[in-house]
């Protein structure tokens, strides 16, 4: 796989979040998030694929924001 683009993931990244403004943004979008177990689901399918198959991209977004 050449390249994973995840969307926005439930991750720890927001409790680092320091500016009340961006906290207060990252509030409301967290539980949109996807769960990193399916953005590893998603990278272990490719990872995974025979040796004759290349799948050079991998968008996964949470259904949420589509």
């Amino acid at each position: 796989m050449e390249c994973g683009i995840p969307g926005l993931t439930k991750t720890e990244l927001f409790d680092s979040i320091t500016s009340p403004e961006v906290q207060t943004i990252a509030n409301q979008l967290s539980d949109k998030g996807i769960s990193p177990y399916s953005i590893a689901r998603a990278i272990a399918f490719a990872i995974n694929e025979p040796d004759d198959t290349l799948i050079s991209e991998i968008m996964v977004r949470p259904t949420a924001l589509s």
